[in-house]
C-alpha cells in the first residue's frame, strides 16, 4: 500500500476537521519526510 494511502487511513479522524487543501499539504509534507527529507526549525524559516 502506498505511503500516502497509509497516512490518510491512519490520520483520517485527526484530519477530518481540516480543509482538504490543508490535509493535502500535511500529507505531502509527511510523504517527503518518509522519503528521507529532514525537518528542522531552521529549514522552516
Amino acid at each position: 500500500m502506498p505511503a500516502r494511502q497509509v497516512c490518510q487511513n491512519f490520520f483520517r479522524d485527526a484530519l477530518a476537521p481540516l480543509h482538504k487543501y490543508r490535509q493535502n499539504a500535511l500529507l505531502a509534507a509527511t510523504i517527503v519526510l518518509i522519503n528521507g527529507a529532514s525537518l528542522t526549525l531552521t529549514s522552516i524559516g
